[in-house]
């Protein structure tokens, strides 16, 4: 790698296409060959006794020095036409794609282009893709009011900047913000903690955010409601909590990191603490995310390494 990853990001669209965004304001595309997605015994790879097992260089396509700090985050939409950053440089950078010809029997590999770039009066935290749709109001137990379903465009993301009560809602399409989420309960605009990891539910209908006062909240995204807070992770201001569903859609698993490098487990019904797992990093765990195909998750870290976790069901 070449500076520490902060944030990566598999293709909805293509699970070979791996996001990667750097502390040094870099973003890279990758190609990760599909055996080491799936866990095929042609990848030639054995286990750690840990049950992981680390990933083999993967081949770079494409890369963009865009952000003069730390490279946040960085997101495909769901279809894998564009994708964004965003950035401590309070900016958030747009990119579109044009296929890239091929020769022979060889897939068509998409190649992207920064169209636009945004500025913000804060630092950009945390973004998210949200899903088409977003649900309905009856996905949830809570029964809301379908008056207050959000209609928004397909390609919507949600961002957190810093110094923000509202989560915004910002179309790639047009590069407009086009809504807003008002992060407390009692809708004020009091600013007592910062999203610094945000997530979205499979059936799109739901929000996870990881805060800095130990707390990840689940958001009803079309009322812009709470409805569930999760405790147990310990993280404070100076840490950089990740939160994430679990994977092959299963929505009664939700997982975040803890400052101590560990992961822990709550049932996404209950609420309850289902445990914590010990970490597989030297330092600090920064990001994670699960396979397009659903079958595995990756984790990066200041140590500068990506690992796969073997999923490994109850």
């Amino acid at each position: 790698m070449p500076s520490v990853a902060l944030s990566l990001d598999f293709n909805p669209a293509n699970p070979e296409l791996l996001l990667v965004s750097y502390i040094n304001g870099t973003i890279s595309l990758f190609r990760v060959p599909t055996a080491y997605l799936t866990g095929s015994s042609a990848a030639g790879e054995d286990l750690n006794e840990d049950g992981t097992r680390n990933i083999p260089e993967a081949e770079l396509l494409q890369t963009w020095k865009m952000h003069e700090k730390f490279a946040i985050a960085a997101q495909f939409t769901l279809d894998g036409f564009g994708f964004i950053s965003g950035a401590h440089d309070n900016k958030v950078a747009i990119f579109k794609t044009q296929m890239q010809s091929t020769t022979g029997d060889e897939k068509a590999l998409p190649k992207y282009e920064c169209v636009k770039e945004i500025v913000f009066n804060g630092q950009v935290e945390a973004l998210t893709r949200l899903h088409p749709k977003n649900g309905s109001a009856t996905d949830t137990p809570e029964g809301k009011d379908d008056a207050d379903v959000l209609d928004l465009p397909p390609r919507t993301f949600v961002l957190s900047v810093r110094g923000e009560n509202n989560l915004l809602f910002l179309d790639l399409d047009t590069a407009d913000v086009v809504g807003q989420m008002n992060m407390n309960a009692n809708g004020d605009d009091h600013v007592s903690f910062t999203a610094l990891s945000l997530a979205c539910s499979p059936r799109g209908h739901l929000l996870l955010v990881a805060t800095d006062t130990h707390r990840v909240i689940m958001f009803h995204i079309p009322t812009r409601s709470i409805v569930r807070n999760f405790y147990g992770a310990t993280n404070g201001d100076m840490s950089s909590p990740r939160v994430c569903w679990a994977p092959r859609g299963d929505m009664t698993r939700i997982l975040c990191t803890a400052q101590d490098n560990s992961i822990h487990v709550w049932d996404a019904n209950s609420q309850r603490h289902l445990g914590v797992s010990h970490e597989n990093h030297s330092k600090r765990l920064r990001d994670f995310t699960c396979s397009a195909t659903g079958d595995g998750l990756y984790s990066v870290s200041f140590d500068q390494t990506l690992i796969e976790w073997q999923i490994v069901e109850e």
